[in-house]
């Protein structure tokens, strides 16, 4: 089950080709998240809403919550508060998704990699390193990269 949280609209680059234009400094609100996780572990069966066979037990395998915005690590703080929130709520929530997702759960953040030399960020990748899986986007080499990427 892969569940996606866009934390903010804000990025700190105007890339040329980027398809999200008037950026805003407008972020999620933290009891959202707390909400969307809490509805995530109830016990209402609408995971399976829709579904056909081949896909109605899919969320059995797993729970990949995917933080993504203008570049979700603007907005770190949410990031980590939310995740926080979810291993919380994991152990201490009796559902069956609760009890599968407690050992079997993971993070993916896509970044242009501008903030990772940022403290805050430095020690949100190392208290979650080994649920996180970070992308980092790179236009090819360096000259090309340049020419596309211009900071805000």
């Amino acid at each position: 089950m892969n569940i996606t949280i866009n934390t903010t609209e804000d990025c700190d680059m105007r890339c040329k080709y980027c398809y999200e234009i008037n950026k805003r400094n407008r972020s999620i609100d933290f009891d959202k998240c707390k909400k969307f996780i809490d509805l995530l572990l109830s016990d209402e069966n609408y995971l399976d809403y829709g579904a056909d066979e081949f896909t109605k037990d899919i969320w059995k395998q797993g729970l990949i919550i995917d933080f993504i915005g203008g570049d979700a690590l603007m907005n770190v703080d949410i990031c980590d508060k939310t995740l926080t929130y979810l291993v919380y709520k994991l152990n201490t929530t009796k559902t069956e998704r609760a009890k599968i997702w407690r050992n079997s759960w993971r993070c993916s953040i896509s970044s242009n990699g501008t903030l990772l030399g940022d403290p805050k960020v430095r020690t949100f990748l190392e208290k979650w390193q080994d649920n996180i899986s970070l992308g980092i986007s790179i236009d090819g080499c360096p000259e090309i990269h340049d020419k596309n990427r211009i900071m805000a």
